[in-house]
């Protein structure tokens, strides 16, 4: 049997600088799948119950399994190339020419979903963005949402390490004070919340955004090269970070169902940064609000 040898591309460097400890790698995971914002319109679409259910599900049928499969896949070749060799081996033995294409139309495939999966993150930008400002005119939004693409493409073309570790250090802060938030709402947890019925349904608008929610763990075979830690507790790793990435997502949720509302539009897009306001004063209001501007700018 011919033996396959996988080069790197000339264009690219190997990685030689920091490599990902145990701990930095599911922190990697759980904030990549875990960023609450933008769960509002599972709300106003379904319902409070309707998502929670749906993110156990999510977590167990397709994060889990997921997991698996990029587990073995990246222990057998540990590469940042991820899924796009992962096909090009699957069919090298079949036709060289045949592993050629489909690794190309893999990589392909993978920048359509980065291109659709991250055009909703100007789009939330610029709802949380709205809570300061109030509404916006039509050119109004189309400017903040170019303005995000923009300075995004400036600072990862420039690499500027600097704005990289700020922006990382204001969205880890954001998400522990949804955790403190959390814990101050306990004492007035209402599970008929949960159940409470919306006067009309978009299932597949909620469906879609679900799977939004859910995308992520298929892209990190892309970090297998820069791991530091033994491959043999990769699956711990990914296993951990989808009980973190579940629990973030259920906290807001549930925080914010302690304030009393009357239909499913009421959660609107920024209504995390309102009910947090409303639990802890207007402090966390804007805590809330910078931590989603800075969590989608940099994303």
């Amino acid at each position: 049997m011919t033996s396959i040898v996988l080069e790197e591309p000339t264009h690219v460097s190997k990685s030689t600088g920091h490599k990902l400890s145990f701990v930095e790698f599911v922190l990697v995971a759980s904030l990549i799948t875990g960023v609450p914002y933008g769960m509002e319109w599972c709300v106003v679409a379904a319902g409070i119950g309707p998502t929670m259910l749906s993110l156990i599900v999510l977590g167990i049928f397709y994060a889990f399994p997921m997991c698996l499969i990029s587990t073995e896949l990246s222990c057998m070749m540990p590469t940042n190339h991820g899924s796009i060799v992962w096909a090009y081996r699957a069919f090298y033995n079949v036709s060289p020419k045949l592993a050629d294409f489909v690794g190309f139309m893999n990589a392909l495939n993978q920048c359509a979903i980065y291109a659709i999966g991250l055009s909703i993150v100007p789009i939330i930008f610029t709802d949380y963005f709205e809570t300061i400002t109030g509404e916006l005119s039509f050119g109004a939004r189309y400017g903040v949402m170019l303005s995000v693409i923009v300075s995004t493409a400036i600072v990862n073309v420039m690499n500027i390490k600097a704005v990289g570790i700020a922006v990382s250090i204001l969205f880890i802060f954001a998400i522990i004070s949804f955790i403190v938030g959390f814990f101050a709402s306990t004492p007035n947890i209402a599970v008929s919340q949960w159940t409470q019925t919306c006067s009309y349904y978009d299932l597949p608008f909620f469906v879609a955004i679900i799977a939004w929610f859910g995308s992520g763990y298929e892209f990190m075979g892309n970090l297998m090269g820069d791991i530091g830690f033994p491959k043999s507790k990769l699956i711990v790793a990914y296993i951990i970070s989808i009980i973190v990435s579940v629990f973030l997502l259920f906290v807001p949720l549930i925080a914010s169902a302690t304030i009393p509302y009357t239909d499913c539009d009421d959660w609107y897009d920024g209504y995390f940064a309102v009910a947090y306001g409303d639990i802890l004063g207007v402090g966390m209001y804007w805590t809330i609000v910078v931590g989603a501007i800075t969590c989608e700018w940099s994303l």
